[in-house]
């Protein structure tokens, strides 16, 4: 038996008390923080860790990898970030990228300063805290034998911090895969409150809620979400329609379902995602069942004739289509051993484990719908059968109800398939749809074949390989930014950022400004002076009128709070006082914070000892601009530079 004895005398990690939330970005960061420190004590051995290891996997359906390369980090340290990381992730985080770690002269030998990536201090903590325990824990047992009894107090350990780790998390499919999107891409984005999220800067940005866009036409998503509505114009317009009826009542639903013909579909008239829909059903009994599960969701309820072809949502984003998924209807396939409902559980646990695409996909659950199928199919639960037959437990693909989809090439659909998809949107007036088709054979005309549009969902949720492309699309291929110039000085240089924004405007008319005189766009004061500086610039960057960017900065106590952005094009060291001693020690820390906003150039005021020397602390290579002179010419030569680099970062000509 491989049992650990330990004695402990101390804790393996303790976090701080000292707990600092950060609004805008450091160290390189691309998104909001909070910092604490973690001290590390007695070193756990091996066995602890993989234990801990072991019930954080099993709990969280996290994959457990390889430590972070922190370097010369305690491992205590690197494994709780680690599974604070797993455990956010599970409960609807968006951890984009790993945390930074640091130590400081006033840090004791194993205490490590740490900003976490996380929109919620709350979970954030309590996910680490969280760690920390369960390390803890196992590290304080005399003895561990795998998790065995420990793990019913590691349980009651993180039943503890259930609740709030559930705050903040994001709420629905699409928006994780967007933030995903966004940063492969290199897209800013903020979150501006709830389910709303601003991906790029001012003029180039986009709003999202979920796949709602901030062009998404409110009366087309009303039309969208009453299928009855949707359908008649579409059938009025030549698109394929079932036919169907409303039914206000069980014996009503039979009855539409017996005048359209078996099999039929009961779903809400009203509803997106799969609620309450069932398809292929045949008999009174069937249809009578499926209209109280449908009738549970939605007082208005929609009977039509099922028509049979394969499922497909079809992607459109302003009049492209993005993507297309075929989607197989849960089910499981025969291995001549296992019982049907050994194949579901089966099934499930894999997917509740997966750590590919698989884990996106959701349970499929026995219930009644499933039991009618089986039924009709002269199955039970207890039924075994032939390898490779494939069962069907849900009559219609939704994802929702347990389907799967598989992506499929674009070039392999027919023409016309495509442009029936898009025509389904454009008549709709949707700049994003998810356009559901059942057709034989996507590869064959519909004209030929048949077809039927089953509908048209104005907020898809689509499948993660749907994200990016729908991504790039509505930022027009780009990443959503615009040109930024940062001015850092020891003294305001009001004269500069002037001088810089004139040239700008030229290239880019809406060009703001912010400094001293207050937040300006073009010409136009939008906020007095003396306001804050984080506050201001994200003012700007709000506002769609904005096209380009210059900031004055002159005070560490400006970025209390992380910078408000996270890229700039053009770092400027200009007009630095030429003391020695503080003010010159200001800029250079200034200077440093500034170097995480990866600047592609420098242009520096060599007229300033401080600029000169705030400039050599910078790594290298960074490309710089030596400027000289005095007033009027010094300001020239710095507006002229930035323009110079400008366009040609931003494919404009001078001309």
């Amino acid at each position: 038996m491989n049992v650990i004895k330990k004695a402990a005398t101390e804790a393996v990690i303790s976090r701080s008390r000292s707990v600092s939330e950060v609004r805008g970005y450091i160290r390189g960061l691309r998104q909001p923080s909070f910092i604490f420190r973690l001290k590390a004590g007695t070193e756990p051995s091996a066995r602890v860790l993989s234990v801990v290891d072991t019930f954080v996997r099993q709990r969280y359906s996290g994959s457990i990898q390889n430590p972070s390369p922190y370097s010369g980090v305690p491992v205590a340290i690197e494994h709780v970030l680690m599974w604070a990381q797993i455990i956010l992730k599970k409960n609807d985080h968006a951890i984009l990228e790993d945390a930074k770690l640091w130590q400081a002269l006033d840090h004791a030998p194993r205490e490590w300063s740490i900003a976490q990536p996380c929109g919620s201090v709350q979970a954030g903590i309590a996910a680490i805290d969280l760690a920390v325990s369960l390390l803890n824990m196992a590290g304080a047992r005399s003895e561990i034998d795998g998790i065995g009894e420990l793990g019913a107090k590691l349980n009651r350990i993180s039943e503890h911090f259930a609740a709030p780790l559930k705050h903040g998390g994001l709420i629905g499919f699409n928006k994780i895969h967007f933030l995903n999107a966004a940063n492969e891409i290199g897209v800013p984005w903020s979150n501006l409150g709830g389910n709303i999220f601003q991906f790029g800067h001012g003029a180039s940005a986009r709003l999202l809620s979920s796949s709602f866009t901030d062009r998404t036409p409110q009366i087309s998503t009303a039309i969208a979400r009453s299928k009855q509505l949707a359908a008649k114009i579409m059938w009025d317009a030549g698109l394929p329609i079932q036919p169907h009826k409303i039914a206000t009542s069980r014996e009503q639903a039979v009855q539409i379902a017996e005048q359209l013909g078996y099999p039929a579909v009961v779903k809400p008239a009203d509803l997106d995602g799969g609620i309450g829909v069932t398809a292929l059903l045949y008999g009174a009994e069937a249809v009578g069942q499926a209209f109280d599960r449908a009738r549970a969701h939605s007082a208005n309820i929609l009977v039509e004739k099922h028509f049979f072809g394969v499922d497909y949502r079809i992607q459109v984003v302003d009049g492209q289509v993005q993507g297309v998924l075929e989607r197989e209807p849960a089910g499981v396939t025969g291995d001549g051993v296992s019982s049907i409902s050994q194949l579901v559980a089966d099934q499930n646990s894999e997917r509740a484990t997966a750590t590919d695409e698989r884990r996106y996909l959701h349970a499929i659950k026995p219930d009644d719908e499933a039991a009618s199928l089986l039924k009709a199919a002269r199955l039970t639960w207890d039924s075994v059968p032939a390898v490779g037959q494939v069962i069907r437990l849900r009559g219609a693909a939704n994802v929702a109800s347990g389907g799967i989809p598989r992506a499929i090439s674009i070039e392999k659909i027919h023409p016309d398939n495509l442009e029936l998809a898009l025509r389904a949107a454009r008549i709709l007036r949707l700049d994003v749809a998810g356009v559901d088709l059942l057709i034989p054979n996507i590869g064959e005309s519909w004209l030929k074949t048949g077809a039927a549009i089953c509908e048209v969902n104005a907020q898809p949720q689509m499948f993660s390989t749907m994200h990016r492309p729908m991504m790039e699309s509505l930022l027009g291929g780009g990443n959503g930014r615009i040109p930024i110039v940062l001015v850092l000085s020891d003294t305001p240089q009001h004269s500069v950022c002037v001088g810089v924004h004139q040239k700008m405007r030229a290239f880019w008319p809406n060009t703001a400004r912010l400094d001293e005189a207050g937040a300006i766009i073009a010409e136009q004061q939008i906020a007095p002076k003396g306001g804050a500086f984080f506050q201001g610039c994200r003012s700007l960057l709000h506002d769609p009128k904005t096209q380009a960017l210059v900031l004055s900065c002159s005070s560490i106590a400006d970025i209390s709070q992380g910078w408000p952005i996270d890229r700039i094009d053009i770092l400027v060291l200009a007009g630095g006082s030429s003391k020695e001693g503080n003010t010159a020690n200001d800029l250079t820390a200034l200077t440093l914070s500034a170097a995480w906003l990866n600047p592609a150039c420098v242009i520096v005021d060599g007229t300033s000892q401080a600029c000169v020397a705030a400039r050599q602390a910078l790594p290298e290579p960074v490309p710089t601009i030596i400027a000289e002179g005095s007033g009027d010419t010094l300001v020239n030569q710095i507006a002229t530079s930035c323009i110079g680099h400008l366009l040609l970062s931003f494919g404009k000509t001078s001309e």
